[in-house]
């Protein structure tokens, strides 16, 4: 989702999958943090992420992705893994750039991102798999039974 811009492979992918009827699915806390992502550029003075952000809000009023938002079934089973795993994983590749108040908000996001996707019966597609495969290895021993949380990188 924060990838994706007015332009280019990643919005005509988009564009297919709608037109095809089988639209792509953003969690409302994927929308959150894009939306503040883009919100801090364009605070720190940089225009074009201004104009993103409009353009962010366009796209989403059009209904040109599904938004799948964190119901109560996602909230339990959000609530639940955060509980086993208050903390997220330490860094594989060192320290990220982010403050621990930061990683600690990101991981929470991350839950919640999760958890709507499972329980929409949608898979996460992501360029940073870390924290979404402890996450999914977190929901399949809550729900041994349930569908796998697929995590794979994004198709464009």
């Amino acid at each position: 989702m924060s990838r994706l811009r007015e332009s280019g492979p990643l919005i005509e992918y988009v564009d297919e999958r709608l037109a095809a009827g089988d639209p792509i699915g953003v969690t409302s806390a994927s929308l959150l943090e894009v939306a503040y992502g883009f919100r801090r550029a364009a605070d720190a003075g940089d225009p074009g992420f201004h104009k993103l952000l409009q353009w962010l809000k366009r796209f989403v009023r059009e209904g040109r992705v599904e938004l799948l938002p964190l119901d109560h079934h996602a909230a339990i089973v959000a609530g639940e893994v955060r509980a086993r795993n208050p903390s997220p994983p330490s860094p594989r590749h060192g320290r990220r750039r982010r403050s621990e108040a930061e990683l600690r908000a990101a991981w929470i996001l991350d839950i919640q991102v999760a958890a709507t996707a499972w329980t929409s019966g949608r898979d996460i597609a992501t360029a940073d798999a870390e924290h979404f495969e402890a996450i999914a290895a977190a929901i399949a021993e809550l729900a041994p039974r349930g569908p796998e949380l697929l995590v794979f990188s994004p198709p464009v």
